[in-house]
């Protein structure tokens, strides 16, 4: 089981020529199918939603199953207020506030600074920015005190609750792990190339709007703070179980073995 483009193709081609007897499953992770991600080796995909997996169709794939997003345990929604002022002051959050969390991955990539500026020149929001790795931009923001910076955590979930709306550039994991934690999320100044096409494909499902200027912003903010249930996509999410679907997998593959081996003895 991979998420991994590259990896998707290499157990793809190792299961196609009989060296792996295991069937292989590929997690489209992002709702925008790259090409890299489909090899005809591979058994089974599994999509976030069915406007990922007709993408993945289209590039060749047999066998998609959609099961929604597929994330820890951990990203979950905060289960009272008490929960969400705990997170807050761990990160040591404003308690009153309304905080907008900006998301960038590990490594802080984009127009991350000018995202917090124009989130901060709407006076609805606090920014608070997840830095991850990026240190120059975590001290950029320290001298600017535009935003609130935060830097490499691996407790994304608590920072998730802690807020009451994330904002994203890439369209990739923290979108979905956003959505399993029932905050609202928009997409705003979003990286060329995949998160682009995340975003527009985030659109087309319905989960995540692609905001395109100060105007848009301001009024999506508004929705997410004023009604942040019907903002939010979690309760519309579907799909499969992929615990389920992987053991049906791995009872089919045993079965198969098993008559494989039965088959040889009786040869032999």
């Amino acid at each position: 089981m991979t998420t991994y483009p590259l990896a998707a193709q290499v157990l793809g081609s190792l299961l196609r020529r009989g060296r792996l007897t295991a069937p292989v499953v590929t997690v489209l992770a992002d709702m925008s199918v790259h090409p890299l991600w489909i090899h005809d080796g591979v058994t089974r995909y599994f999509a976030l939603h069915e406007v990922a997996a007709a993408q993945a169709r289209l590039l060749g794939a047999a066998d998609v199953c959609v099961t929604g997003p597929i994330v820890r345990p951990a990203f979950r929604p905060a289960r009272d207020a008490c929960e969400k002022q705990v997170a807050r002051t761990r990160f040591g959050l404003p308690q009153q506030a309304k905080l907008a969390l900006v998301v960038a991955g590990a490594w802080g990539v984009g127009d991350v600074a000018l995202e917090a500026a124009d989130l901060a020149a709407t006076g609805l929001v606090v920014p608070v920015v997840a830095c991850g790795h990026n240190t120059e931009l975590h001290a950029e923001l320290t001298a600017s005190g535009t935003a609130i910076p935060v830097g490499w955590t691996d407790a994304m979930a608590d920072l998730v609750r802690a807020c009451d709306v994330v904002v994203q550039n890439a369209g990739g994991l923290s979108s979905v792990e956003a959505i399993a934690c029932d905050v609202p999320v928009v997409t705003y100044r979003c990286l060329p190339g995949h998160g682009t096409a995340n975003a527009a494909a985030l659109t087309r499902a319905e989960w995540v709007p692609w905001l395109h200027d100060a105007e848009d912003l301001a009024r999506a903010l508004t929705d997410a703070l004023t009604h942040p249930a019907a903002v939010s996509p979690r309760e519309r999410l579907v799909g499969a179980d992929p615990a389920e679907q992987l053991a049906a997998m791995a009872k089919d593959a045993t079965a198969s073995s098993h008559r494989r081996s039965t088959v040889g003895f009786a040869v032999r």
